[in-house]
């Protein structure tokens, strides 16, 4: 393992520039790997984890759920991007917010659905549409409520919702829960280490597949290999 990466220079948000290990710390990372042709070059933990720890991955999430749409496209179980959202909820079917959603629409954020943010005070950010979805235990009807305010494939927007969305629309069209097909199409034949989790809205809830999926920093980069290797094992 090389132990140089420790001292090389980064540079920080505000344009610092200091040792990567100065940078790891006071970032608060909790692990950090590099990886070379299929061999750990580099690899350190905060204090109190290891390569054995689950930690939630955050957005990172929606990129299993993008290779999950993708599998779903291979085998049939969505026939196309362009497929209406109320076609795979019908629950949705007669909310004018969602008519005329795609599947292409969601994937790319343009859904046209209001997505309200944190970071413009404390009243603000606990009426926000990103700590509702965030912290529902409800996320079925949280997502139901959503209003719209654009056309779909218009305006883009970078949010949660429409990751939910067709989490929800990829259950339904797949009759499993994301967890599930995740394990079998993917997680099992990749060489894993360890298992990995999607945190739920409730108890036997639903996955949250925009921010909620838990795994190793080891097996993170396993799933980006595939990427790396065009999705062969």
């Amino acid at each position: 393992l090389r132990t140089d990466i420790d001292t090389l220079t980064v540079r920080t948000p505000t344009g610092a520039r200091v040792p990567f290990a100065t940078y790891f710390t006071n970032h608060k990372l909790l692990a950090f790997v590099v990886i070379q042709n299929d061999t750990i070059k580099y690899e350190r933990y905060a204090d109190g984890y290891n390569a054995d720890q689950v930690v939630t991955t955050f957005s990172v999430s929606k990129s299993i759920l993008s290779a999950l749409i993708g599998v779903a496209l291979n085998e049939g179980k969505i026939r196309s991007l362009d497929d209406s959202l109320v076609t795979y909820i019908p629950a949705l079917r007669g909310k004018p917010a969602f008519e005329g959603v795609t599947l292409r629409n969601l994937l790319g954020m343009r859904s046209g659905l209001r997505y309200t943010e944190t970071g413009n005070g404390f009243w603000s950010d606990i009426r926000s549409d990103e700590a509702r979805t965030y912290y529902s235990n409800n996320l079925r009807h949280t997502l139901a409520a959503a209003p719209r305010v654009a056309l779909p494939g218009s305006d883009w927007d970078y949010k949660d919702t429409d990751a939910e969305l067709l989490g929800w629309a990829l259950a339904n069209a797949t009759g499993t829960t994301i967890s599930e097909y995740l394990e079998e199409k993917v997680w099992k034949r990749i060489g894993t280490e360890n298992a990995a989790t999607f945190s739920l809205d409730r108890r036997d809830g639903m996955d949250k597949v925009a921010s909620g999926f838990n795994t190793t920093a080891r097996d993170l980069a396993r799933f980006g290999r595939l990427y790396l290797n065009s999705g062969r094992w």
